[in-house]
């Protein structure tokens, strides 16, 4: 096995059932939306801009970069998840708006 596959295998074990993963519906833009599971990194409000002072929950999520447990690509801006500001509450639909960073194993994003 090489490097690549094992940060890729060691991120779907973590991601997929680590014990900290949380079920998020992941609609990617023009295709079929489906249950993955996901890690949410859950900050407190920021601002959406140096310039614009309204604020924003400020949620990063973990995704696994795979076509079947998460998503092998995103489209920013179109694709969307749906999950809540805080653990337990009421879940809504979130933009995926950027990427942060990506690997073999994972995506991490923000969504607005």
């Amino acid at each position: 096995m090489t490097l690549h596959d094992q940060i890729k295998a060691d991120a779907l074990a973590i991601i997929t059932g680590g014990g900290f993963e949380e079920t998020a519906m992941y609609k990617p833009y023009q295709g079929t939306p489906r249950l993955i599971n996901v890690l949410v990194n859950r900050n407190p409000p920021s601002k959406l801009s140096e310039t614009n002072s309204n604020m924003a929950a400020d949620i990063q999520v973990d995704i696994a970069n795979d076509a079947t447990a998460g998503t092998a690509a995103i489209n920013l801006h179109k694709d969307k998840i749906t999950l809540s500001e805080r653990y337990g509450g009421t879940a809504k639909d979130y933009t995926l708006t950027k990427i942060i960073y990506q690997d073999e194993g994972s995506w991490l994003v923000e969504v607005r």
